[in-house]
């Protein structure tokens, strides 16, 4: 009878421990800074705008429908709305060069996490755009407060006003 609680016992503790095994070796990329920011050279491209808690697009435009298609159009091209993070070295803080494009403006600068999720970007000059989804891109990566995401999406949060903003990315 001994013998076989203990089996039983010894039974139940080796499911217990394959089952918890992933939980313990599993890799989580939410965490993975550096593999989530400048992992495979990856370029990371704008998907939408929007309020922190929607995934539509915010409307930059009001009214004017030709300022709205215009938009939309320079997001098809692959070269616009485009972000690239170099560097960085793991730990505490985690940082590097920052590369990128709206439509009219070449953007450079410098990025840094910190515990978190805490995001700073600092863009060097004064990036001018005259198209209304431009200005927000470049208006919101220098208000940029924190991010969330992997390393195929990416969601980077800020303020406009009083109200708080989502950029989505994806890798392109």
């Amino acid at each position: 009878m001994k013998q076989r609680k203990l089996k039983l016992s010894l039974c139940r503790w080796a499911l217990m421990m394959t089952l918890l095994l992933p939980c313990i070796s599993s890799c989580n990329n939410d965490d993975d800074v550096l593999d989530i920011f400048v992992g495979r050279n990856k370029t990371w491209k704008l998907t939408f705008i929007s309020r922190a808690n929607q995934n539509t697009w915010y409307d930059f435009w009001g009214s004017n429908e030709q300022a709205r298609e215009s938009s939309l159009k320079a997001m098809e091209n692959d070269q616009y709305f485009i972000l690239n993070f170099e560097g960085g070295v793991g730990g505490v803080e985690t940082g590097g060069g920052l590369s990128g494009r709206a439509v009219k403006a070449q953007l450079n600068g410098t990025w840094n996490v910190r515990e978190g999720r805490k995001l700073t970007i600092t863009l060097q000059g004064s990036p001018n755009e005259t198209d209304p989804l431009a200005k927000a891109f470049v208006n919101g990566l220098k208000g940029i407060t924190r991010y969330e995401g992997d390393t195929d999406n990416l969601f980077l949060y800020y303020k406009e006003g009083q109200t708080d903003m989502k950029m989505a990315f994806h890798v392109e």
